[in-house]
């Protein structure tokens, strides 16, 4: 009975591979993602499996674990890989290779870290390619969440949610609160320092049927159509604020009880903030209304945008008085804020001297109050803040909601070193 030509050949190029390793071996990471949770003191050991089959070359095959150090985060110098196995001959029994890791104690444990591993396959002194599905392994590397100290000093990174397009994070918050209580519950005066920079959100001006310039048409070499529609009108305002705030603190009777936890203080205040305040108006379903013939030159056609921006800057200057709630425990810090008083509205205003163009700022008396709210949990320093602030003769609501951690002032200095160095 003859073979066939390429039934020889293909026993060929198998006899062929099994002697020199050409045919791709399999081995697989028993899972691929893993994750680990650092400690802070001591050495952590943890143990992984390789699932081996499949090999052909007779002199034997050598499994290896490899970092991927271009991928991972983990500093080379911070583990070992414990993997010193023996070459698995061709045609042996599927098997499971065990493997050990040793993360060293991190002395900066709140960051979240990766480590790549890919399993390499070699024999005699060449590589084998490895045809299995899970050669590579994912392990992340948790960060022990340190409790924070206290509550006096803190310092707030985090975002603001967008309150106008949906709770969306947006935009950088940070802040530094000192917060000194007296021990004595009646009477003991104590003091709370704010430096902050936010976003606050205001209400959304809307209205329909509104008529508005759409378009410009130069007619003639001295007048110009000027083109009207009624258009859908909505008006957003955001405000991007940095300010400071200083509140000193007396205790108000039995509820001021520090052993109780829970703390009512009487809370004069001294703030000023800087806010640069943006309006953003959007027209939308426009229909013609009517034209107006004007005296005025236009070269070419001037078509009005459907969405104006305006920004523009303000100082407020508040002084008041108020009411500081604050209940700490272990786990939880809360506080609540709330004030009334007087304000000065510092607004920019343009105007002209010996022909030059000069800007100032006119102050306008108002009077104000203000609500806020602070929630951050020890273990993590997860803060949610809430404000509301308003101007009562001249009413402008603004809101804003933050999420944050808060971190003691030892740990700030890790936040901000190059990522290089991690």
């Amino acid at each position: 009975m003859r073979t066939a030509p390429f039934v020889k050949g293909i026993w060929t190029y198998l006899c062929i591979a099994s002697t020199t390793g050409l045919v791709a071996a399999e081995s697989n990471f028993k899972a691929p993602v893993d994750t680990v949770h650092r400690n802070a003191k001591d050495v952590l050991i943890k143990a992984y499996v390789i699932e081996a089959k499949g090999m052909t070359d007779a002199a034997g095959t050598t499994v290896k674990v490899v970092a991927d150090d271009g991928a991972s985060t983990v500093a080379p110098a911070t583990y070992s890989i414990k993997a010193d196995f023996q070459p698995i001959a061709a045609g042996a029994a599927a098997q499971e290779l065990l493997f050990h890791i040793h993360f060293n104690a991190d002395p900066e444990p709140t960051r979240d870290l990766k480590l790549i591993l890919n399993i390499v396959l070699e024999a005699n002194g060449k590589k084998v390619d490895n045809v299995g599905m899970t050669k590579q392994l994912t392990i992340v590397v948790k960060g022990v969440e340190v409790p924070l100290s206290g509550y006096n000093y803190l310092a707030y990174i985090g975002t603001n949610f967008d309150l106008v397009d949906g709770p969306k994070p947006k935009n950088l918050f940070f802040a530094t609160n000192i917060f000194l209580p007296s021990e004595k519950p009646k009477f003991g005066l104590g003091l709370y320092l704010s430096l902050y920079g936010n976003r606050t959100v205001s209400s959304i001006d809307s209205s329909s049927n509104t008529r508005r310039l759409a378009r410009i048409e130069p007619r003639t070499d001295t007048t110009s159509t000027y083109i009207y529609e009624n258009a859908d009108r909505v008006t957003t305002f955001a405000s991007d604020n940095l300010g400071a705030h200083v509140s000193p603190l007396l205790n108000l009777g039995a509820c001021s009880d520090p052993r109780n936890t829970l703390r009512l203080m009487f809370a004069p205040s001294l703030s000023v903030v800087w806010r640069r305040i943006t309006s953003t108006t959007f027209y939308s379903n426009g229909t013609a209304a009517d034209t107006v013939e004007r005296e005025v030159s236009f070269p070419s056609s001037v078509d009005v945008p459907d969405e104006i921006t305006i920004t523009r800057s303000q100082w407020d200057l508040k002084y008041g008085v108020g009411v500081f709630v604050s209940h700490e425990t272990r786990k939880l810090s809360m506080r609540l804020y709330g004030s009334y008083g007087l304000c000065t509205v510092y607004n920019p205003t343009s105007g002209s001297s010996n022909g030059m163009v000069t800007e100032r700022y006119v102050s306008k008396p108002e009077r104000f109050f203000a609500m806020s709210a602070w929630i951050t949990h020890a273990g993590s320093g997860l803060t949610l803040q809430a404000e509301f602030s308003n101007i009562i003769t001249d009413p402008r609501p603004f809101y804003g909601v933050t999420l944050s951690k808060a971190l003691d002032f030892d740990n700030l200095s890790s936040v901000f070193k190059p990522l290089a160095s991690r």
